[in-house]
């Protein structure tokens, strides 16, 4: 039928939902990141490979690392098209070891974190889940408390305990 070419379009059909093409992934697949600048907080991937912050100097390497490797790894649930205006809100910028720069907007963290990314102009939505923990150096995991028991409380090789139970 003619209609479809001369009053639609063949494009018509793609231009209405081109959001669900793009991969639902933040970080092309594949690419490596070189810098990672969020609000407050810049992450750098040092000549040996580890991950270190100004802002946060005493952070260990596979803190910051396991920050960077999160955003490596984000994916939206779902994609949508982005306002024609576009978003406003907190700047993110993803540096590719590659040379390219992915310039992200958090148009939204509640009830879900929203990412828009004017280039391809879509927006992603991610976990909420996800907010706190792409935004932020993860906590240094506490000591172990539980590699030597009190004295009193030592096992003793060979000696069964009797069981509490009838």
């Amino acid at each position: 039928s003619t209609y479809w070419t001369e009053k639609i379009g063949p494009s018509a059909a793609l231009d209405a939902d081109f959001s669900d093409l793009i991969s639902k992934a933040v970080v092309p697949e594949g690419a490596e990141l070189r810098q990672i600048e969020l609000p407050g907080l810049t992450l750098n991937k040092n000549p040996d490979g580890g991950w270190s912050s100004p802002q946060q100097p005493d952070a260990k390497s596979a803190q910051v690392a396991q920050l960077a490797e999160g955003w490596k790894n984000a994916r939206a649930m779902w994609n949508a098209a982005d306002a024609p205006e576009g978003s406003t809100g907190d700047a993110v910028k993803l540096s590719l070891a590659d040379g390219r720069v992915i310039e992200l907007i958090v148009q939204a963290r509640d009830p879900q974190l929203v990412l828009a990314r004017k280039d391809l102009r879509v927006r992603y939505t991610l976990s909420k889940a996800l907010a706190e923990e792409l935004f932020q150096i993860p906590a240094a995991p506490a000591p172990d408390d539980t590699a030597s028991p009190p004295a009193d409380k030592a096992a003793v090789p060979g000696v069964k305990l009797p069981s509490l139970t009838p």
